[in-house]
């Protein structure tokens, strides 16, 4: 086919193809928009806010074959609409030609709730690279609902059937004191904690005084001297159900005894204060809705 050539501005209708049978197959130009058309639908549309493809009926509207490189505008990168369907798959992963119901895929609804389906009979993993470049998979949600954090897994081949079928959430760690799991703040626990192995807990040792427990104290081993030594104790608020532990370290609390002091007008067993004056004595309290309560008492 050939075609005559012309230098200069010319002006031209719309663009239709000769060799399509139900010409229907064109270049539509309109006051500052251009829509590209194939079976008399629109396919392609630009105008001077942008371009819009439009959805059709095959499973997707653009099929790009090779990188894509997005550098977002004045405003935002992507955002997906979702047009009122109940649920939306905004990515999908497809192994193969076919897609398929079991292929992994991200969405949202119309409750504004994400999603992250890795498929059936798969897991989900996050992956971080070392400086070495070797991935890790510090996190992972197993097919059967499980979720588990491990430092330094390294093989994606490790499945929820390696637990025991009672675990539904697993956190890695070491005995050496170099990979705790540290929770910081505090954790409600609603049943029975079973415990596999030994037990460490905040020690803390004082010997400038007064004192007033922290809010990480646990143990409070006192030391040094004083007439007497006192411990003041937090207000009861926020504190319900805490227990402390409060032992004569330096065994001299027969000389320099320890005064325990609740907050203000609050009570200890009924009384302003408590006394500790034997030696290794040690007591344990606990805070109740109305006053501090002794539960344990060491008499050395």
């Amino acid at each position: 086919m050939a075609y005559k050539m012309s230098k200069g501005k010319r002006s031209f209708g719309d663009i239709e193809f000769e060799g399509d049978a139900e010409r229907n197959t064109l270049i539509d130009f309109d006051e500052d928009r251009i829509d590209l058309q194939t079976g008399g639908a629109v396919r392609l549309q630009v105008t001077n806010d942008g371009v819009y493809i439009p959805d059709s009926p095959a499973n997707a509207s653009l099929f790009v074959s090779g990188g894509i490189q997005l550098t977002p505008g004045n405003q935002e990168g992507i955002r997906f609409t979702n047009k009122g369907n109940t649920a939306l798959n905004f990515i999908s992963f497809q192994e193969g030609a076919a897609a398929s119901s079991q292929d992994a895929r991200l969405g949202y609804n119309s409750e504004e709730y994400i999603f992250i389906s890795p498929g059936r009979s798969g897991d989900f993993f996050i992956s971080s690279a070392e400086n070495s470049g070797d991935s890790t998979y510090p996190f992972s949600i197993m097919d059967d609902g499980t979720a588990k954090f491990t430092k330094g897994l390294t093989s994606i081949s490790t499945r929820a059937s390696d637990l025991d079928s009672s675990i539904a959430f697993y956190v890695s760690g070491t005995r050496d004191g170099n990979n705790d799991a540290v929770f910081d703040g505090n954790v409600n626990l609603n049943g029975t904690t079973l415990q596999g192995g030994g037990q460490r807990v905040k020690t803390r040792e004082v010997s400038s005084f007064p004192y007033t427990v922290a809010d990480d104290d646990y143990i409070i081993a006192v030391a040094g001297t004083g007439s007497p030594r006192r411990i003041n104790l937090p207000a009861k608020a926020n504190h319900l159900g805490r227990i402390l532990i409060i032992k004569d370290a330096s065994s001299n609390a027969n000389s320099n005894n320890i005064e325990i002091n609740p907050d203000g007008s609050e009570n200890i067993d009924g009384a302003g204060d408590k006394l500790v004056n034997t030696n290794k004595a040690a007591l344990t309290i606990v805070c109740a809705s109305d006053q501090w309560l002794v539960i344990g008492n060491y008499s050395g």
